[in-house]
């Protein structure tokens, strides 16, 4: 990753996504293995819980809007027309559980379980207000600047580690990497990543860069406040993936993480993801689905 040029962060790491419980694993053959907790998803009575969401201005339907139950890894997020379909329900999830949807640009919707009105509540149409955000002080000088291209991130140099999910993963999951940094402002240019094995013929992924939540030492908010998603649809035969993010406006002052998110899948096939790891100690990190925590996995860095 870079300030003004992002070098090759995710190298090489294994990706399996399929359509049972959700387990993500990070493996190191000559360090570590570490395997997820299997998640149980049997609810109260399963009950699907659909709808559309639009924004409430334009009446136009919002893709790829995350929603879920907050810290219970039950999530997803819309399809390109808005469309949603979530499974409510089951031992571990409370009436007094919060449902979330959230999606750059737009207020942030919260209820309560309850409230939904399950199962009543399906092909609901939800309606998001578009969130006006104060700019921040603009500073006019006429001192020149010269900017400094700068790479950060890591590399693998051909060591066997790796990260993945591995089985199901639901829309709206995330693996992420801290990206250890110096103090001052930089403005993020471009992105790369290196596939080792990809399995799908096509995939949508989101890019997402985050602070750092210093007292949890884990992702914190989204510093993308462009309103603008950065979507990339990876093809099956991708080696080196580029990504200009300079349109997005994105800065950083200190230490930041990265993270892929899963936010469409074009085939019905068990996908096949592979991303290197590397032995940096600054640590990687996942969330299950949409909403749902963020927890700490290994020291190695994708």
């Amino acid at each position: 990753m870079s300030t003004e040029n992002w070098f090759p962060l995710w190298q090489g790491a294994r990706l399996e996504i399929s359509k049972t419980p959700h387990r993500l694993v990070m493996k190191s053959k000559t360090i570590f293995f570490l395997t997820a907790l299997l998640l149980q998803t049997t609810i109260f009575a399963q009950v699907s819980y659909s709808g559309t969401i639009n924004d409430i201005e334009n009446q136009q339907s919002l893709p790829y809007v995350n929603i879920g139950i907050l810290n219970k890894g039950i999530g997803t997020v819309t399809d390109e027309l808005g469309r949603f379909s979530l499974n409510i329900g089951g031992d571990n999830i409370k009436p007094t559980d919060t449902l979330q949807i959230s999606s750059l640009g737009y207020r942030t919707i919260k209820m309560t379980v309850e409230e939904i009105d399950l199962p009543s509540s399906n092909d609901k149409v939800i309606y998001m207000e578009p969130f006006v955000e104060e700019l921040n002080e603009v500073i006019i000088s006429n001192k020149g600047y010269v900017p400094i291209i700068e790479s950060v991130g890591y590399r693998n140099q051909g060591e066997d580690n790796y990260g993945y999910w591995k089985d199901n993963i639901a829309l709206g999951g995330e693996l992420a990497t801290k990206i250890k940094v110096n103090k001052k402002r930089r403005r993020l240019e471009t992105f790369e990543f290196e596939i080792a094995k990809n399995s799908a013929d096509s995939l949508l992924i989101r890019v997402n860069f985050y602070d750092n939540n210093w007292q949890l030492g884990i992702p914190k908010s989204n510093l993308n406040t462009s309103k603008k998603s950065i979507l990339y649809k990876l093809k099956k035969d991708e080696i080196v993936v580029r990504i200009d993010v300079s349109p997005y406006d994105i800065y950083v002052e200190d230490d930041f993480y990265v993270s892929l998110e899963l936010v469409d899948l074009y085939d019905n096939d068990d996908l096949e993801l592979a991303l290197a790891a590397t032995g940096s100690l600054e640590g990687s990190y996942r969330k299950y689905a949409s909403q749902g925590d963020w927890e700490k996995i290994s020291d190695l860095n994708m």
